[in-house]
Formats: C-alpha cells, structure tokens, sequence
C-alpha cells in the first residue's frame, strides 16, 4: 500500500506515529478481523512518543 509513497512521504509518515507492520503481519490481522462476528477495531502499531509529540505541537491529524 506504501510502495508508491517517496522518501519525504515515508519520513512524514515516520514523524506521524505509525509503525509499518509487515504483509505478513497485515494479513494476519487483516484476516482475522474478517474472521469476527463482532465489530473489531483496526489493530496497528504506533509510535507513542511521536504521538505525545504530534499532540504537543498541534501536528497531530484527527
């Protein structure tokens, strides 16, 4: 999904909080929320302190 993303994208999304989850990790997750009979969240990874920064700052995207 991010292979078409340039440098300064990546580095963007870096500076943004989420930390990148390999297809592997993706599919499982992906697959397992299909799997539910409930509503699930969106699992993910995240950076937290970039977060807390992003916040602080007012960079932070709703």
């Amino acid at each position: 999904m991010t292979a078409h993303l340039s440098d300064a994208d990546r580095r963007r999304l870096a500076r943004s909080g989420p930390i990148p989850l390999s297809t592997a990790e993706g599919m499982a997750l992906f697959d397992a929320a299909l799997a539910a009979e409930e509503p699930v969240l969106a699992p993910g990874r995240f950076d937290m302190a970039a977060l807390r920064e992003g916040a602080a700052d007012g960079t932070l995207p709703p």
